[in-house]
């Protein structure tokens, strides 16, 4: 399981933008200035390093919580879909009708 994280935060990583990949490496408390004006890869190398040793010293269980955090940073969960009020919907669809739209 661990291993799976590992390479999602690595595919992740590199979909990320350098902005992302600044604020992972905030929140694993990596120095500002060993990411200020540095380039994405870079970056990415430095959090991959700081990963592999916090790693060495953990329970698997605890590098599975770890992982899992990292990829809650780097993963874009969508927004909750909106609930849909269908009376509303269909007096909508209703008045396109009217107008002559082709719905």
């Amino acid at each position: 399981m661990a291993e799976e994280l590992q390479l999602t935060i690595q595919v992740e990583l590199c979909k990320a933008t350098v902005e992302s990949a600044r604020s992972v490496a905030k929140h694993l408390k990596i120095e500002e200035s060993e990411v200020k004006d540095k380039s994405k890869i870079s970056i990415v190398n430095k959090i991959g390093q700081v990963i592999e040793e916090r790693l060495i010293s953990i329970s698997e269980e605890e590098k599975v919580s770890f992982l899992q955090a990292i990829v809650q940073i780097l993963v874009d969960i969508p927004p909750p879909l909106e609930t849909v009020d269908k009376d509303k919907d269909q007096s909508e669809l209703l008045s396109l009708k009217r107008c002559g739209a082709k719905v």
